[in-house]
């Protein structure tokens, strides 16, 4: 049976240099990833887990990687317009990745991602609006103490 998710809104913090990421769930959910420890932390009203991320997974990279293929500039918007360049990544830890940015200066527009395991055909379209480039503070991924083994 099919399952689809029509739409979510997540609040995602991202900074490379420390290899972290913040999202913040409607439903009150906080996911915490340490790529540098290789750790995520789920945290729910007063409860946490602690899962190990797959070595294989890595942060993306901001932009685009090295390894991706051009796809060709595109114009989105009506009243005021903005070129957008489009890239291929394949063979990703998490499957084929199609990913737009702005062209002056490679803030995300769109990402879709499209996998195929055991025959179960999976695409997820993520599209990022309000992107801000905000100096974060120092406790934005601290890791609160219920979690286990922190």
């Amino acid at each position: 049976m099919p399952f689809f998710l029509r739409q979510a809104a997540i609040k995602i913090q991202y900074d490379y240099d420390t290899k972290m990421i913040k999202l913040e769930q409607t439903d009150g959910t906080t996911i915490i990833q340490d790529f540098n420890q290789t750790q995520q932390y789920t945290i729910s009203g007063k409860s946490c887990r602690k899962d190990k991320i797959p070595t294989d997974l890595q942060l993306q990279p901001p932009c685009v990687p090295s390894n991706a293929t051009y796809r060709g500039r595109r114009t989105i918007g009506d009243d005021v317009t903005y070129d957008v360049d489009t890239w291929f990544i394949a063979d990703t830890p998490w499957g084929n990745i199609t990913v737009s940015v702005m062209a002056h200066d490679c803030t995300p527009v769109m990402q879709g991602t499209s996998t195929n395991e055991n025959n179960v055909v999976s695409q997820t379209t993520v599209f990022y609006h309000n992107v801000q480039f905000p100096t974060l503070a120092a406790t934005t991924f601290q890791v609160p103490q219920p979690c286990p083994g922190h």
